[in-house]
């Protein structure tokens, strides 16, 4: 039984980058919590790496494969991040502002009830709550793509200011994509 659980780990970290779910039920025929914990860390993993680091993993295949060539398909570098400003800042907000607020909460000046504690965490809790509404309303923004190849669900839309200037690139579904699961009205 270890051999399948074994070969299932070293198929899953080939594609996924964690080992295989659900293991311990191969290797003793039974679900424990710690197996179930294990999953439970795994997913949380596989979630992070898929939306925020894959992207490359993906170039490294396509490279690999041939299904990017880089001498016809390259004009430009394909890795240089262009989407607008702002959207390449929203992170670095999100974690000044989460750290300012842990900072507050273990060294508070005077007690953590004094309005000025308070004032900070609420600014905190308020750039938190704008920052994670965006992510979930334009969560495309936010995922390392493979650059290479492009995918078939996705297009890019060039973003111009009001003067006509290019400011970067915006993430959308194709218009005839249909997502599983999903219904469309």
């Amino acid at each position: 039984m270890n051999f399948w659980a074994d070969n299932a780990n070293a198929v899953s970290c080939a594609y996924s980058g964690t080992g295989a779910l659900k293991t311990d039920f191969t290797r003793t025929g039974n679900r424990t919590k710690k197996g179930a914990f294990n999953d439970l860390l795994n997913s949380i993993t596989r979630y992070y790496k898929n939306n925020c680091s894959d992207g490359t993993r993906q170039d490294s295949y396509d490279l690999i494969l041939g299904k990017y060539k880089p001498y016809q398909d390259s004009v430009n570098s394909p890795f240089i991040d262009r989407r607008p400003a702002y959207v390449q800042l929203l992170p670095y907000f999100l974690g000044t502002s989460i750290l300012v607020m842990l900072a507050v909460f273990w060294f508070p000046r005077g007690s953590i009830a004094d309005w000025k504690n308070l004032l900070v965490i609420g600014g905190c809790m308020y750039i938190n709550a704008r920052v994670l509404l965006y992510y979930n309303r334009n969560g495309y923004q936010f995922v390392n793509w493979p650059k290479l190849v492009a995918l078939d669900f996705l297009k890019k839309v060039e973003v111009f200011d009001g003067d006509g200037k290019l400011t970067g690139i915006r993430y959308e579904e194709h218009s005839d994509f249909r997502p599983v699961g999903k219904k469309r009205s």
